[in-house]
């Protein structure tokens, strides 16, 4: 960690031992940890630092600002990945997930939507729990989500150009557009679950994740299984939004991500399944208006 050298060492020393405190995790009653990072009695070291109140030692002054830094995070968290909060409940998502998290990778931007930029990332490598599959979609989705919000959007790929150059031109997705091939039709349920607050969900559940959704347990809405092909979008009036894509509709798009154009998209086409073309062949014309009409294509 790089110091402005202006800074007095006095202080300095302060803020680093401030903040060592603060990020080590509350306890399940968010009380702080008893031992400092250095390994001393938290009630003895904070004496070195802070004076007491007339309420209040100087360990339980630093235990508020403790316990602020957490809840403030937790929460976000909680905002932020809607579905998987609801699926494990508050306890499990803090202790499973958040909380592990958070210790490797603390708040460095000055916006809290940026928190969970790297979960995806770290679920992928630390979680291994049974779920894992699940909530690796849950919480992608949930990023794409929060992410749609706030990406840019470039110039559009508008429709004045002739047929041959809108036919040649290589385009790409807009940043803020997801896509999302599933095995169950988890969008649906998450805008079923997300009805209920958390509280609801944490009242309900049961050890087996997996299994309560497996039986239909849990009071959970079905999670259908099949093919599902998805895009999340940021409409024109800035609404982050959702919709279902037919397979062949979702393989162009997909192309589209990586950069191609219309010309090249068809003769990759031509070149695959034999129902897909002969969806594309049906569609392709309208399917195109409504990327442009949306500005899908920049």
């Amino acid at each position: 960690m790089t110091y402005d050298p202006h800074v007095p060492e006095e202080l300095k020393e302060v803020q680093t031992w401030f903040s060592a405190i603060i990020t080590q995790p509350i306890d399940q009653e968010s009380h702080i940890n008893p031992t400092a990072p250095s390994g001393n009695p938290i009630k003895e070291e904070a004496k070195n630092y802070i004076d007491p109140s007339p309420t209040l030692e100087p360990s339980e002054r630093i235990e508020i600002y403790n316990q602020q830094y957490w809840w403030r995070l937790l929460n976000t968290l909680h905002d932020t990945f809607p579905l998987a909060t609801r699926l494990l409940g508050y306890h499990k998502f803090n202790e499973y997930i958040a909380t592990p998290y958070l210790e490797a990778f603390p708040s460095d931007h000055w916006s809290l939507a940026h928190l969970g930029d790297r979960l995806p990332l770290w679920l992928k490598e630390q979680y291994n729990r049974e779920d894992k599959e699940l909530l690796l979609d849950a919480i992608a989705i949930d990023d794409a989500f929060n992410k749609c919000f706030f990406a840019a959007h470039l110039s559009p790929l508008t429709s004045d150009r002739s047929p041959e150059e809108a036919l040649a031109v290589t385009a790409t997705l807009q940043p803020h557009i997801s896509l999302f091939s599933l095995d169950y039709d988890l969008f649906r349920f998450r805008q079923e679950i997300k009805q209920k607050d958390p509280d609801f969900w944490s009242s309900h559940h049961y050890p087996n994740l997996k299994h309560a959704l497996q039986e239909n347990e849990h009071h959970f809405p079905e999670l259908k299984k099949g093919k599902h092909h998805f895009i999340i979008y940021r409409s024109l009036k800035n609404q982050v939004l959702w919709d279902d894509l037919p397979e062949s509709e979702y393989l162009l798009l997909k192309r589209f991500q990586q950069g191609t154009s219309i010309e090249e998209s068809c003769q990759w086409l031509e070149q695959g399944e034999k129902s897909c073309l002969e969806e594309a062949q049906m569609h392709l014309q309208e399917w195109i208006q409504k990327w442009t009409a949306n500005e899908w294509l920049t």
